[in-house]
């Protein structure tokens, strides 16, 4: 896909990976419907039926759980439309730009940029506590500046506004709405959007799904 700055580019993308327990529970249950629902879609409806989507992935399923990881990239390349992403905030959950002291927090992005390598997910969804600045995000981006990270998708805290769209090598996607908001709240938020920018709606796992809902 060729980037066209009289577009605009919205990713659906599915929380809540980093969880073992729901990617081999409830999180599957919703591949295998969504498998089942784009092998019925055709040409004409291939877009609405079953749309590109993106689903957040614990990196430790490559050492402990190879079965389940292998699971979810048969089911990936059934629909030709399925990727995947870290959860937040990558290599693990936390607030990136808080950890202390530099060397760790280093490392920490050096560990993200590793596990990029191996698995070949080029993007993670960065979390932050809620007072940070732009720039201790930046900052902590800026580390994984020429690795295997090609995104960084900015989802918490949902407030804060990064004017930039790029740090160093790493693009910056913000966050623009819950998926779980109702439909025409949603479209009346995406209409808003710029020609050209970039933004994503993310689905927060609620423990409650089915295909009705």
């Amino acid at each position: 896909m060729r980037y066209n700055a009289s577009k605009v580019y919205v990713a659906l993308v599915r929380s809540d990976g980093d969880n073992l327990q729901i990617i081999s529970g409830g999180q599957r249950d919703q591949m295998e419907h969504r498998v089942r629902t784009c092998s019925f879609a055709t040409a004409d409806n291939m877009a609405v039926a079953c749309p590109y989507q993106s689903w957040t992935l614990s990196n430790r399923l490559l050492p402990f759980a190879p079965g389940v990881l292998r699971w979810w990239y048969e089911q990936a390349n059934k629909t030709g439309r399925d990727s995947f992403l870290f959860e937040p905030s990558g290599y693990g959950y936390n607030w990136a730009s808080l950890i202390e002291p530099a060397a760790k927090e280093q490392q920490f992005a050096d560990d993200n940029a590793n596990a990029s390598t191996a698995l070949h997910w080029p993007a993670y969804i960065h979390w932050d506590y809620a007072t940070v600045t732009g720039d201790a995000i930046k900052k902590y981006i800026g580390r994984l500046n020429g690795s295997a990270i090609q995104a960084a998708f900015i989802n918490f805290p949902t407030s804060l506004f990064i004017e930039e769209d790029w740090v160093r090598t790493v693009v910056l996607i913000g966050f623009h709405q819950a998926l779980d908001l109702p439909p025409a709240h949603i479209a009346k938020a995406l209409n808003k959007l710029k020609p050209g920018s970039t933004s994503f709606l993310y689905q927060v796992w609620t423990g409650h799904w089915s295909p009705e809902n």
